[in-house]
């Protein structure tokens, strides 16, 4: 039988775990941005989700920057934007469509790094996606997970 204060720790780590997961699954069509740039970021993850989910790679390429580091697998393996290339179609061909949830955006005026939630069949990582404004645009300049 568990004590008054063993029921109060176990009621307050399910109660933080409750707070912390809160949110996490809302999609990030429903995400409201809070200004102009976080619109424009949220455009260009819902392009990626949609260009992965319609296996579309040349969509999928054009919202990533040239000079992109990309990580791929469970080993995190870094691609360079031509060499992930060249591996896309058959990731796109093998893998189940995602969906991604709210974000959490931190940005400057050239630079924001987009954390996000992105679900895969039933698999659910955290990822962070690294974008660059550049010739008026945001591309994705990598990720990490």
């Amino acid at each position: 039988m568990l004590t008054f204060a063993a029921k109060g720790a176990v009621f307050s780590v399910l109660l933080i775990c409750a707070v912390i997961s809160c949110d996490t699954d809302t999609p990030l069509a429903d995400y409201v941005p809070t200004s102009e740039q976080e619109a424009a970021l949220k455009s260009i993850l819902l392009d990626f989700q949609d260009g992965v989910n319609r296996r579309d790679a040349a969509k999928v390429a054009g919202l990533i920057h040239e000079d992109a580091t990309l990580m791929v697998g469970r080993n995190r393996q870094r691609f360079s934007k031509s060499e992930y290339l060249k591996v896309l179609p058959r990731r796109l061909r093998d893998n189940p469509p995602i969906a991604l949830g709210k974000p959490k955006m931190a940005a400057t005026d050239n630079t924001a790094d987009v954390r996000i939630y992105m679900t895969r069949g039933n698999a659910r990582s955290l990822i962070t996606f690294h974008l660059a404004y550049a010739d008026r645009r945001w591309t994705i300049s990598g990720w990490t997970y």
